[in-house]
């Protein structure tokens, strides 16, 4: 469909904002015309029909009707197109609210200027040049939808260097009958600064002297002059495109002051630019031989694809989140990734302001943009330096290196006891404690640990133990190959009356761990307190086992000789 930002401008004579890739057809004829190849005529009483053009697969867009009519201005007030003007000055614009100041002067009352948007703006002005002196002779204010920024008291100012002002024209007490939020509102309660002596200045500056609240906003301004003060032929210049772009633009004469003949350019109205540059038309007005000229400069076409800087911070190793920060080399717009540069409706900027992407974890991330004229850009914004993996460092060396999926530890404990009762008045805390830890796929810990205490005028029993053959075997994996580790500990422990940590013939099962290995225990205890109630015991053993030796002997004696 056509855009509804298309704009018939009556005084400029054209449609405003139309692209390339529109066409056009006088009513009443058949055939179309491109916009790149040409532009219609619409001085005078003339009606157009505008679409989209058809591409490949796609059909030709919906007609729009637009009608023009002849101008009747007196050369007292002719209309100076918006291509002579340009902005020199102001005081703000909320260009990231779509406010610039160049929407006052781009002959499309779909568009709109804006001072800053926290309305803090107390000067609210806009300079204007023109591209040669001229004898203005009128302002007239369009003003923006909205309840703020329409002028209620304003001045106008002139000068030739921009820099000393004399005033041309002043209104106060202005009203509106409405908001002027439709085109057609705002052309009706369009208001005239009319300058009854117009004065030659290169330079105008509007002055919004009050308004409502601290706002300055319009639709356009139009400004006129009087030719009689100078006759010379004059036009004003259209551009097929006005905005950043990667395509041709078209510049083309627009509101001829006379009936004048283009004397170069083989006579054209219309120049393509395929780059950055300046064309001058030259006229000549056969009735008065005078001539004029109209330059044509565009600055605006850009084919070259937008860059971005990247810094990492931080940009070695780290366990947590690293920070990419985005620095663009003109204004771009991100097309995949929501950024920080955003408006107050939540929608993308295009903006040279930087940005950040964060990365919580190792990977890369494709970033694709857009500048304003078009071009396409990305770059891959890659870390790897984020690490997620805690380092465990063992307690003691591991007495074995199994490399088995599971493991069994058994222990034969041989347990002496030794009993003594004394006191003390002092108090002592003793903690011994044995914690084996291997690091490998299985993991077996054997924790043995006690607490010794002496309190003040307690009767304590002393208990020593000796374990020894304490066995770890480890079964064997794919290649057959079986641990085995004996290792010895004695342990002293005192309390206030005996007792076995382990009651003999019990045994311990750890639960398995996640990979599958379990842990037993098993222990054999000899209470050495039975062994102390009769100290002959052991004496009868010895005596027995040297009696039954001496047997064997004199035995084995005897049947030598025999």
């Amino acid at each position: 469909t056509i855009p509804t930002t298309y704009f018939a401008n009556d005084l400029e004579n054209r449609v405003v904002g139309v692209s390339l890739a529109a066409e056009w057809r006088m009513a009443g004829t058949s055939t179309w015309t491109s916009y790149a190849t040409q532009s219609p005529d619409l001085t005078g009483n003339k009606t157009v029909e505008v679409r989209i053009a058809p591409t490949g697969t796609k059909l030709a867009s919906d007609i729009v009707t637009y009608t023009f009519t002849e101008d009747n201005q007196p050369d007292t007030r002719k209309y100076i197109p918006v291509s002579n003007l340009s902005i020199h000055a102001v005081s703000t614009e909320a260009t990231a609210n779509q406010g610039h100041a160049t929407n006052a002067i781009d002959g499309n009352y779909n568009t709109r200027y804006h001072s800053n948007w926290n309305g803090n703006d107390t000067k609210r002005f806009m300079v204007i040049k023109l591209d040669e002196p001229t004898y203005v002779s009128a302002v007239e204010f369009v003003p923006a939808g909205g309840g703020n920024g329409k002028i209620y008291d304003g001045t106008i100012y002139g000068s030739m260097d921009g820099k000393n002002w004399f005033e041309l024209s002043k209104q106060t007490g202005l009203k509106y009958t409405n908001a002027a939020d439709k085109v057609a509102d705002a052309i009706e309660n369009t208001k005239a600064f009319e300058i009854a002596n117009p004065k030659e200045v290169q330079y105008v500056k509007i002055v919004a002297d009050r308004t409502n609240g601290n706002w300055f906003t319009a639709r356009a301004f139009n400004f006129y002059e009087d030719i009689t003060k100078d006759p010379r032929p004059k036009a004003g210049i259209a551009f097929s495109e006005t905005n950043p772009t990667s395509k041709n633009v078209v510049a083309r004469l627009v509101n001829k002051s006379t009936n004048f003949r283009i004397t170069n350019n083989n006579g054209s109205d219309t120049y393509t630019f395929t780059e950055n540059g300046e064309f001058t038309f030259e006229f000549i007005d056969d009735k008065t031989k005078l001539t004029g000229s109209a330059k044509a400069t565009v600055t605006w076409i850009d084919r070259t694809a937008p860059t971005v800087t990247v810094t990492y911070n931080p940009s070695k190793e780290t366990r947590g989140e690293v920070i990419a920060t985005i620095t663009p080399s003109e204004a771009i717009k991100v097309t995949n990734y929501r950024t920080e540069n955003v408006d107050e409706e939540g929608n993308q900027l295009l903006t040279k302001n930087a940005f950040t992407y964060t990365f919580e974890k190792n990977g890369e991330f494709n970033l694709k943009f857009v500048d304003a004229a078009g071009n396409q850009g990305n770059t891959v914004l890659k870390v790897d330096w984020i690490s997620n993996t805690a380092t465990t460092t063992p307690t003691t060396k591991p007495t074995t290196n199994p490399t088995s999926s599971s493991s069994t530890t058994k222990s034969t404990t041989k347990s002496t006891t030794k009993s003594t009762t004394k006191s003390t008045t002092k108090s002592t805390t003793k903690s011994t404690t044995k914690k084996t830890t291997t690091k490998a796929a299985n993991k077996t810990t054997t924790t043995i640990k006690v607490n010794t205490t002496k309190k003040p005028n307690t009767t304590k029993n002393t208990t020593t133990k000796k374990v020894t053959n304490n066995i770890i075997t480890n079964k064997p994996q794919g290649n057959g190959n079986t641990t085995t580790t004996s290792t010895t500990t004695t342990m002293t422990t005192t309390t206030n009356r005996v007792e076995e940590e382990l009651p003999s013939g019990s045994s311990i099962t750890s639960k398995p761990a996640s990979n599958g290995t379990t842990t037993t225990t098993k222990v054999q205890v000899v209470n050495k307190d039975e062994e102390k109630k009769n100290p002959w015991t052991r004496y009868l053993i010895v005596i027995s086992l040297a009696l039954l030796i001496m047997i064997i002997a004199v035995i084995a004696v005897k049947k030598r000789h025999e």
